[in-house]
């Protein structure tokens, strides 16, 4: 029990210094991102989800690619449950700056061709950040 803690710390921790490392230092809002969409989505909103800080839902989307079948599939089973794990736990205290985290994990089944196929599967689901890949042939 003791060292899941530790680990769900860690990646925790690993993940707010990635999150914090990716902020945007210029201005880039587009005019589009500036007026109000017609779902009524507020200016401010916009231009955050318009920036890739945050999705319209209130979320951090992230991704994962790792084998969770094959041979590899130890590696890329514990990095998932791992984050999972610090997901959880970071959603119950309350998320980040008042955002929630979802993760999504792609299994690769460590080749690199499906790889590649997961990630255009997470860049097309909005993921903000990717975690992986965790053996060394994808």
């Amino acid at each position: 029990m003791k060292m899941k803690k530790l680990l769900s710390i860690v990646v925790a921790s690993a993940m707010v210094l990635a999150m914090a490392g990716c902020g945007n230092s210029g201005n880039t809002e587009s005019s589009a991102a500036s007026t109000e969409s017609a779902s009524g989505e507020s200016s401010a909103a916009a231009s955050s989800a318009a920036n890739g800080s945050a999705s319209a839902e209130g979320t951090f989307k992230i991704g994962g690619i790792g084998p969770i079948t094959g041979a590899a599939a130890i590696y890329g089973t514990n990095v998932r449950n791992a984050a999972q794990i610090a997901v959880d736990e970071i959603n119950a205290a309350g998320g980040v700056n008042g955002y929630q985290l979802e993760l999504n994990f792609q299994d690769d089944e460590h080749d690199a061709e499906k790889a590649v196929n997961a990630y255009n599967n997470l860049k097309d689901w909005g993921a903000q950040m990717i975690l992986g890949a965790v053996t060394s042939t994808p």
